[in-house]
């Protein structure tokens, strides 16, 4: 299968049987993959898509610091990265600020004074 890109990025219509939609189609036709080529038409085909994405996993899996072997197959490496990704994801709890005091046998919040201390008694500064 290849990706056929049209010189015209809206174009929506048929040339030579492949069907475009903002100026993208499909086909896995070798002579009519050549000759869109020959008329101008940019074609990707869908090794060089799997390459791509083996490259892009492969260097995000660097970026997270996934160590793996150069003929690691794509849905392992796939694998790897969306675990460590899960590891970056930050937790849905709420941090606690410096105005709050979490009560955590009630599981509530208060707003506290920044002029108290500890025990919530008030400061003397006189």
């Amino acid at each position: 299968m290849a990706i056929i890109y049209s010189p015209n990025k809206s174009y929506n219509g048929e040339t030579a049987s492949v069907q475009f939609r903002n100026g993208v189609g499909e086909t896995n036709n070798p002579y009519l993959i050549n000759y869109l080529k020959q008329k101008g038409y940019t074609v990707e085909e869908k090794k060089d898509l799997v390459d791509n994405e083996i490259e892009n996993l492969k260097k995000r899996a660097k970026e997270l610091g996934v160590t793996f072997k150069n003929n690691i197959s794509k849905e392992k490496l796939k694998e790897r990265v969306e675990e460590a990704e899960k590891l970056l994801v930050p937790s849905k709890q709420e941090p606690v600020t410096q105005t709050e005091k979490i009560d955590t046998e009630t599981d509530n919040t208060e707003e506290i004074d920044p002029f108290e201390d500890n025990n919530g008694d008030a400061n003397d500064n006189q």
